[in-house]
């Protein structure tokens, strides 16, 4: 899955998608300017014009994907994406959105492909928060186009999105007369005309009994769903669990949680959700985020932090790096070893972190791309591992 570095949720209104280019800008609004030479590494530093980016998407094999809010018109939005090659110096724009309702930022990928939704707003009818529908975007970087992929409704403005056997599995939420559901469903984006979303998993809450069970966040690894769920019931405290599915929905069982697993889990609204074999991450909307640990079936606390915990994994979830904006600390994480260090970060603050494939990583330091912007292999940078 996951995630954008430096914003959760932007409030807009929404529409439609238009036509793109694919030629090259005469400017770039990210270049590289020069390469630092350290003892031990070689940093490449990055210039970044704040004005034309207003957050970094992703990256994919040297390839920046960034997004700014454009204003064409009074009272017009646009949400338009571009492409910055750091091996060509070469920007190109990708696709815009007109109006955007609800971008969250979440998104999950199949190759060179970036599949994400962002919400558009139906105005018609008395209650617009009831008119919403969530379309599903498609980014191609090769051949550097925006399309959508399908429409679909949702009461839920904050969509999920992650990849299970090269299908678009998401969570989402609708509201049923009494009754609250959550469920995640399947999209196959290897049918060119097909449109239609799959049920995989549903959750029931009744809201006059106050009792049910809501899914809360969920994540894949190897073809297995783990599904971080609240059961309801006014008599007893909340019960938190997270149940395991196969790739067809069949349940095979529960993660057992750790003590301080539970707690964290049961104290906070959890905004991310991510495992990764051994290990995985949470973290709430307030930035309190924690490591966790997989030991025989239980999944247990192994770093917490009370503030600004955060994570960024690459496209092909083979660089998985957490960090901590408040104290600079960095660790990564290759799934393929289960083994987890700590990079010796010459950093004290960072503002996020951006995975790229083959083990790089583009670090940023300061609010609005005023500090320094860096891409560099991780490999080459000291690191010890965390017992």
């Amino acid at each position: 899955m996951k995630k954008i570095p430096s914003i959760l949720s932007v409030l807009f209104l929404c529409g439609f998608l238009s036509a793109c280019k694919s030629t090259a800008l005469t400017e770039n609004h990210i270049s590289k300017v020069s390469s630092i030479s350290d003892a031990e590494y070689i940093l490449d530093t990055l210039e970044i014009d704040a004005d034309s980016v207003f957050s970094i998407f992703c990256m994919i094999d040297g390839m920046i994907l960034y997004f700014n809010y454009e204003y064409p018109k009074p009272e017009e939005t646009v949400l338009t994406f571009y492409k910055y090659d750091i091996r060509l110096n070469k920007t190109y724009p990708i696709g815009e959105i007109p109006n955007p309702y609800t971008f969250s930022a979440d998104y999950t990928v199949n190759g060179h492909k970036i599949f994400f939704t962002c919400n558009q707003l139906i105005t018609a009818g008395s209650n617009p928060d009831e008119q919403i529908i969530s379309p599903l975007y498609v980014i191609d970087m090769d051949n550097n186009n925006l399309k959508k992929c399908a429409d679909d409704a949702s009461y839920q403005t904050l969509i999920y999105v992650d990849m299970l056997d090269h299908k678009i599995i998401s969570f989402k939420g609708i509201v049923d007369g009494d009754n609250g559901i959550t469920y995640l469903d399947l999209f196959d984006p290897s049918h060119a005309n097909h449109k239609d979303f799959t049920a995989f998993l549903t959750k029931k809450y009744h809201y006059d009994t106050k009792k049910g069970e809501v899914i809360s966040n969920f994540a894949v690894w190897d073809s297995v769903v783990y599904v971080l769920v609240n059961e309801y019931n006014p008599r007893r405290p909340t019960a938190i669990r997270i149940e395991k599915y196969d790739s067809f929905g069949n349940y095979i069982g529960d993660l057992r949680l750790g003590k301080n697993m539970a707690a964290f889990l049961s104290n906070q609204t959890i905004c991310e959700f991510n495992i990764f074999g051994k290990y995985g991450f949470t973290r709430d909307f307030s930035g309190h985020g924690m490591i966790f640990e997989i030991t025989s079936d239980t999944a247990s606390a192994k770093i917490i932090n009370k503030t600004e915990l955060d994570i960024s994994v690459s496209g092909d979830q083979k660089n998985v790096i957490f960090f901590s904006r408040d104290s600079g600390k960095i660790w990564t994480l290759n799934p393929q070893t289960d083994q987890l260090y700590r990079l010796d970060s010459p950093y004290e603050k960072i503002q996020f972190i951006c995975a790229d494939n083959d083990r790089k990583m583009m670090i940023q330091t300061n609010q609005n791309f005023d500090g320094e912007t860096v891409y560099a292999d991780i490999d080459q940078i000291p690191a010890k591992p965390v017992n």
